[in-house]
């Protein structure tokens, strides 16, 4: 028998997060296998049952209630669901989104080798890295530098577990160990006595990617006295800092236009954990890295460490194309919005809503998907890559 069914106009609609999706796929199973009966020519009674369903499925879409299965559903409005999505996928995409970092990782490593070389280096050569996060660039700095033994070390114990595990599954932990550090603690290393009983910690390298930002203005210098202090004299120095900070900058801007301004000063700051809830900031303000006077050769000077005059690494500003994943997917969001998670966090358990009275992570999220089209931030593929600039800065500690 064949069937003319009035043809039903197909609206694209913006995707849902993925729990919300397999939810609405197993109402719709139904649905599909009539459109395969009828297709194939088999009319029945279970058919025609299939059919009624299908026809309360096509009320409940006209409410808004259910979306379509072959298309991309609404996105959930309420936090309560955002709340079970981050916890299920957080990590995932963070770890997800880390090997964009390696030309950085490459780059630290290829400055190493090129002041010290591989071959010259000691058994008991040490390399000291800061702010390791899940283990880098300390792993990269194993791998190419098998004489070598490398301190990973972080401040926050899940940070520390994870950068050990990922150690023990490049069977690196012969070579490379896990310290509890904490950058702002590295200032009172340089105001420690040094005594016969107590020898002066010695690296012949300290590396740092990415974490050094993070203090607060007025902690730079005096972190930076603590790293030349646990250095041997000739010893180096190369970190990397964030030139543009493009992604943080517009998530912020994203938070600011969806929640109301009286939102903003009920937020707690702890400037000592950039993981906790921070403020967001103002539209056209600045990130610390684009200050000159972040880690500039003055402070460097100034800490006792001399800037490489070599021009080859020294303050080199190199691309980085950050790629999020593919538009509007939660991949994508949950990257593009992570420094502001903490924060979207915080409101909600405030019960603050959004400038409508919606869900504050849904319109953040919103806004920031337009952003990134507005931009010209989603590419021929539909990936969003954001433009990102970093720093090298290379220095040692003065003989």
């Amino acid at each position: 028998m064949q069937l003319d069914l009035p043809a039903q106009p197909l609206q694209p609609e913006e995707e849902v997060a993925g729990d919300a999706r397999e939810e609405d796929e197993e109402e719709l199973e139904p649905h599909l296998l009539l459109v395969v009966e009828i297709r194939c020519g088999r009319w029945s009674a279970r058919a025609r049952a299939r059919r009624r369903f299908g026809r309360r499925l096509m009320a409940l879409r006209t409410l808004g209630c259910v979306g379509r299965r072959s298309f991309c559903t609404r996105r959930p409005l309420v936090d309560s669901v955002y709340h079970s999505i981050l916890q299920k996928k957080l990590v995932e995409c963070h770890d997800a989104a880390l090997p964009g970092f390696k030309p950085i990782w490459d780059a630290i490593a290829d400055t190493v080798e090129d002041s010290h070389g591989i071959q010259t280096m000691k058994s008991d050569y040490t390399i000291l890295d800061l702010a390791s996060g899940h283990g880098e660039p300390a792993v990269t700095l194993a791998q190419r530098f098998p004489n070598a033994h490398v301190v990973a070390s972080d401040s926050h114990e899940v940070e520390r577990a994870r950068a050990m595990r990922r150690i023990q599954s490049l069977n690196l932990q012969d070579r490379v160990e896990v310290q509890d550090i904490n950058l702002l603690q590295l200032r009172y290393m340089a105001e420690m006595p040094v005594t016969d009983d107590e020898p002066t910690v010695a690296c012949d390298v300290v590396t740092c990617s990415l974490g050094l930002f993070m203090l607060p203005e007025e902690e730079r210098e005096a972190c930076l006295k603590g790293i030349r202090s646990v250095l041997n004299p000739g010893g180096l120095f190369v970190a990397s800092v964030w030139e543009d900070m493009v992604l943080n900058e517009m998530a912020d801007e994203c938070v600011l236009k969806a929640v109301p301004s009286s939102a903003e000063t009920a937020l707690p700051i702890d400037e000592e954990d950039p993981a906790l809830p921070r403020r967001p900031r103002k539209e056209g303000s600045r990130y610390a890295p684009d200050d000159p006077d972040c880690l500039s050769d003055e402070m460097l000077q100034r800490a006792g460490l001399t800037p490489a005059a070599d021009g080859k690494h020294h303050k080199v500003v190199s691309d980085l194309p950050f790629k999020l994943g593919k538009h509007k997917s939660d991949q994508a969001w949950i990257t593009g919005l992570m420094s502001t998670v903490p924060t979207l966090d915080q409101l909600s358990q405030q019960g603050v809503t959004c400038k409508d009275g919606g869900s504050v992570f849904a319109a953040t999220r919103e806004l920031f998907e337009e952003e990134v089209e507005r931009r010209g931030m989603v590419d021929e593929q539909g990936e969003v890559v954001v433009p990102m600039k970093w720093r090298l800065i290379v220095a040692k500690r003065t003989l």
